[in-house]
Formats: structure tokens, C-alpha cells, sequence
């Protein structure tokens, strides 16, 4: 251990003293113990010092100024840093400033009222010093309470202290010196725009486990989207777009392209929904703007324009949010609904969304029993299954009148309906005729038209796939050569491959 004396045998000259090697350990040893000694003694001089001076500061007990709930302040008016804050009991209510109430951060605000109406200090500084020592002389925040009684009360809040996490403050008609937790101060020494709600769109109730049901319908434009993507619920009330639905067998929300429907991917929409649902703010920028200032900072031509439906529970109405986004050197402001507000976001999931990942890849997949009949033609072959019956007792096909066993066809029609795009889109192409394939599912519903896939010649061991007249997407061959495969072997008891 270096105690700062170094060795203590540098100290003596063995040669002229005659002193020996182990009575000089010996008194190295008893140096080190005498220093040991001296040290302990120093530190419990010190603590009793510390002790000593603390004792004016003591803790004697939790000091209560009024114990009332929020509701007992009539009027708040906060003096910091960063202005004032004024709030206000009106008409049966609290106005904070000029903050809009709809987007006042209800939690914030009840925990300041609440801090001015249940007052108390957990510290009383017996025998204060100087007021300059505690930061009561340039005070970090006034805070002047009304209550409905008409009492007042001023609280002057001073430095803050790391050790008990608190701030001093002196209370009006009081003459001590306190010590306040800091989650009690908290909310006296914040800008105005502290008590705004981050929150630009409300989360999903905390029990919800997928967004997908809370959002019926959204619009979205711009960002990476090259069009404008239309996102519809799938509801009972809707007649049209249950039977838009029956393409697809089940589904939440449809898609429409170029005026075709498509069902949505729900992996894809739920991340979507979720970066919209529950949109919060890293920051306010400015706030209570007119709309003229609004249109100023950018607003008028946003960078991408969101608008949904939003429906909080079953029994709640909609709500619709209209988001408009702005990118400006690489940072995302954000406005809704007219609010006045500015608010900067990190950088939203929505705004990078490609109109390709929305549809599900698979082009139609009805269910068996909506199927009325199912139609290849391949060159100047023509194969058409019909179906009959309800349940699936007395479910039967046909193939091109001739009986058809059923779970061969199963197998076929699983085949059939794998059939899906790659993930590529692209502008309208044009194909010449005739197809490689087509197929067409005919429907009982009479109301539903037929669906058709066609399928082209390509490049890159791709075919062109024409859905319902539309030539957007591309396909893999080796589909056309599974299906053709399995037409091939379709009247055999061979087993035809499926997977592509």
C-alpha cells in the first residue's frame, strides 16, 4: 500500500547507523501502522464534521402545506425559465394557456394539479443559511396558487439538490426552508408546450392485440409511393366489397389498384397500421399557429398526406386523421387534423411503404363452396371442373362433364390457387396474344364477376401475369410448368407435383 511516505528504508542510512535490515522492517511497519492510525483518526474527524454541519439541515418530518385534490385549484400561474404558464377554471372547466384542450396530455396536467393542491415537503432545513446558498435568491420558478376557497399559496422553487433527489423552496406565510421531491417540481420548471400531448394519433387500447381492426379505411400518398394506395375494410354492412372479398377467400382489408380490388397482406398492413396508430412526436416544435403559418412552413405541399379511419372499441364512432408530413434536411415534421401544431418525428415506417408489398402474393384463393366452376384452357386444350353441393358431404366436381374424384382435385385446386406474384410490379404492360394459360374462376354468387388470370411469355424465367385485364405483376414459369405437369397427369393415378 502506498501511503505517500514511499519506502521507508530510503529514509535511513544502514551503513552509518548500524542499524540492521530487520529492525528497520520493523520500523517500516511501525511507520505504516502510526500513518494507518492517523488516517483513521482524520476520517472520523471528518465525518463528525460533516455530521456536525448536516445537523442544521436535518430531516425532522414530512411537512404538509394543503392536502386537497386537483380539482380544489381555481387558478395555476408559473413563472420559469421558459415564460409563463397560466391555467385558468372556465365554464366548468381548466383552460392551460394556449394549448388546444384536445391535445393537452391529461396525465401531465393532473400531475401538476396535483402538485399544487396536495402540497408538501418531505424536508424542513432547520436553521437555513443565507438564501442564496439554496437558489431562493434567483429562483428557478414561482409558482402562484388560487384555490376554489380563494386561499393562495406561492411556492419559490430554488437549486436543486442531487443527493436527496429534491429542489429547495420556500412557501408563502411560511418562514422555513423545504425540500421538495423533484417528481413534485417537475412540472413547474417545463415550457409550456411540456403539457401537450407527444402522442399526434392515439395508440390502441392497451388489450387490443392487432391494429388491424381499429383501422377501417386509409388513403395514403407520396413518401416512396409512386400512386395513390386506397386501403377498405372489409365489413359486413359493405354488399360490394363482400363480394369483392369472395376472391380471396377471407380477408381485413382490400386494396385498389388501378380500380381492381386486391387482398391486403396483413403482416405488411399491420406494420403500417402500427407505425400510424399511436404516432408519436419526439419533440413540439411550435404550436397554436394559424393556418396560414401552418401552409408557410410547408404544409400545403407535404411530402406525404395519410388520412384514416380510426375506431377506437366496437362501440365507439370513427374518428378520421388526416397526417401530413414534411422532410427537411433529413428530419420529419408532422401535422393532424388542423391542430396548429408542428410536430418533429423520427422517421415513420409509413413514409417508406411500396404500394407492391400491400396485396397479398397469392392473386385469388375463394373458398371451395363459393366456386361454382373452374375453367384452363392451355393452347387448344380446355379443361373445366364444376361444382356441386353445400357441405362437405355431399361436395362433388366434374371434369369436363365427366365425374371427378374429389381430393385429386383438392390437390389440383391447392396448385391453382398457389399461384402468386414475386413481389415485382410495374407500369401496365403489353402482351401479345395468346396467352400461355388462362384461368377462370366462375362464382355462385350471380352478383360476382368471373375472375381470370392469363398468363404471358416473359424474360428471366418469368411470365407476365394479366389479372382481371390488368398486367402489373410478374410470376415465376415454373407455375405454368407445375399446372401444365399436372394437367399432363391429371386423368392417371400418378401424383402430381405441387410445390414451386
Amino acid at each position: 500500500m502506498d501511503d505517500g511516505w514511499g519506502n521507508p528504508n530510503e529514509y535511513f542510512n544502514h551503513g552509518n547507523c548500524g542499524i540492521c535490515d530487520e529492525e528497520v522492517q520493523m520500523m517500516g511497519r511501525q511507520i505504516r501502522l502510526v500513518l494507518m492510525l492517523l488516517a483513521f483518526v482524520v476520517i472520523l474527524f471528518s465525518t463528525v464534521l460533516v455530521l456536525e454541519t448536516t445537523k442544521s439541515e436535518e430531516q425532522i418530518k414530512k411537512v404538509v402545506f394543503r392536502s386537497s385534490p386537483p380539482t380544489d385549484v381555481h387558478s395555476v400561474h408559473i413563472q420559469n425559465d421558459f415564460g409563463d404558464i397560466y391555467v385558468d377554471f372556465l365554464d366548468g372547466g381548466y383552460v392551460l394557456g394556449e394549448v388546444p384542450i384536445d391535445v393537452v396530455d391529461m396525465e401531465l396536467f393532473v400531475d401538476m394539479m396535483t402538485d399544487v393542491a396536495d402540497v408538501y415537503a418531505l424536508t424542513e432545513i432547520k436553521s437555513p443559511q443565507n438564501l442564496e446558498i439554496y437558489g431562493l435568491n434567483n429562483k428557478t420558478a414561482v409558482v402562484k396558487v388560487t384555490y376554489m376557497d380563494s386561499n393562495e399559496m406561492t411556492l419559490n422553487i430554488g437549486n436543486y439538490e442531487p443527493i436527496s433527489k429534491g429542489y429547495y423552496c420556500s412557501i408563502s406565510d411560511y418562514d422555513g426552508v423545504y425540500l421538495i421531491a423533484e417528481d413534485r417540481v417537475n412540472g413547474f420548471i417545463q415550457p409550456e408546450k411540456y403539457f401537450i400531448s407527444k402522442y399526434v394519433t392515439p395508440p390502441k387500447p392497451a388489450q387490443s392485440q392487432s391494429s388491424l381492426g381499429h383501422v377501417k379505411g386509409m388513403t395514403l400518398e407520396g413518401g416512396a409511393l409512386l400512386e395513390k394506395v386506397i386501403l377498405s375494410p372489409v365489413e359486413a354492412e359493405n354488399e360490394q366489397i363482400m363480394i369483392d372479398v369472395i376472391s380471396f377467400g377471407s380477408a381485413t382489408h382490400l386494396i385498389e389498384i388501378n380500380g381492381m380490388k386486391y387482398r391486403v397482406d396483413q403482416r405488411y398492413a399491420a406494420l403500417v397500421f402500427d407505425s400510424v396508430i399511436g404516432l408519436k412526436a419526439k419533440d413540439i416544435i411550435d404550436y397554436n399557429l394559424s393556418e396560414e403559418a401552418m401552409e408557410t412552413f410547408g404544409f400545403e405541399n407535404p411530402d406525404m398526406h395519410v388520412v384514416f379511419d380510426f375506431k377506437r372499441t366496437p362501440n365507439d364512432g370513427i374518428i378520421q386523421y388526416d397526417i401530413k408530413v414534411l422532410e427537411k434536411n433529413g428530419s420529419f415534421y408532422a401535422s393532424c387534423n388542423n391542430r396548429g401544431i408542428i410536430y418533429q418525428l423520427n422517421p415513420p415506417y409509413f413514409y417508406s411503404v411500396t404500394v407492391e408489398k400491400f396485396p397479398v402474393r397469392w392473386f385469388f384463393s375463394p373458398l371451395l363452396f363459393e366456386l361454382k366452376a373452374l375453367e384452363i384452357k392451355r393452347a387448344d386444350e380446355f379443361y373445366l371442373f364444376e361444382l356441386s353441393g353445400t357441405t362437405n358431404n355431399d361436395l362433388a366436381v366434374t371434369c369436363n362433364g365427366e365425374s371427378f374424384d374429389l381430393n385429386r382435385f383438392r390437390r389440383f385446386y391447392k396448385l391453382i390457387t398457389s399461384g402468386a406474384h414475386d413481389n415485382t410490379m410495374s407500369e401496365q404492360i403489353e402482351v401479345s396474344e395468346p396467352s400461355l394459360m388462362e384461368i377462370t374462376y366462375s362464382y355462385r354468387n350471380v352478383n360476382k364477376q368471373e375472375d381470370v388470370l392469363k398468363l404471358y411469355a416473359g424474360e428471366s424465367r418469368r411470365h407476365y401475369a394479366k389479372v382481371n385485364g390488368m398486367t402489373r405483376f410478374t410470376i415465376k414459369e415454373l407455375f405454368h410448368t407445375r399446372v401444365s405437369q399436372a394437367l399432363d397427369l391429371l386423368f392417371t393415378d400418378e401424383v402430381f407435383e405441387i410445390d414451386w
